[in-house]
């Protein structure tokens, strides 16, 4: 299964606008991809508009963080100690490889900096 996201200003417009003239938002580079925990392939599309703000980019940003935490989420005892760390670690590996895949260095430098916080 193929689960596709658009991070977009307004991904109502968007989606008008695509469907009535057949195109598609102007997206940064590539769309992210990766394969959830449950084998599904996840295409993110992001808005390039986000990548010209701090603003924007702490938005983008903060939705990787709830892509991953979604992504990654607990399934069964949540007060595992052993699950808690794997998802912990599932966590952070999917945000930095969700980052790395944005192709934006000012995103790489916020999440380096969080990283360290």
């Amino acid at each position: 299964m193929k689960t596709t996201k658009n991070l977009t200003k307004s991904a109502f417009l968007a989606a008008a606008l695509a469907a009535s003239v057949g195109i598609l938002p102007a997206f940064a580079g590539s769309p992210i991809t990766y394969r959830s925990v449950n084998g599904d392939d996840v295409e993110i599309h992001i808005d390039r508009t986000y990548f010209a703000t701090d603003q924007g980019l702490a938005e983008v940003y903060d939705a990787l963080k709830v892509e991953a935490k979604s992504s990654c989420e607990v399934v069964g005892d949540v007060f595992s100690v052993r699950a808690n760390v794997q998802q912990e670690f599932c966590e952070t590996k999917l945000l930095e490889q969700l980052v790395n895949s944005a192709d934006s260095r000012a995103l790489r430098k916020l999440h380096r900096k969080a990283a360290d916080t």
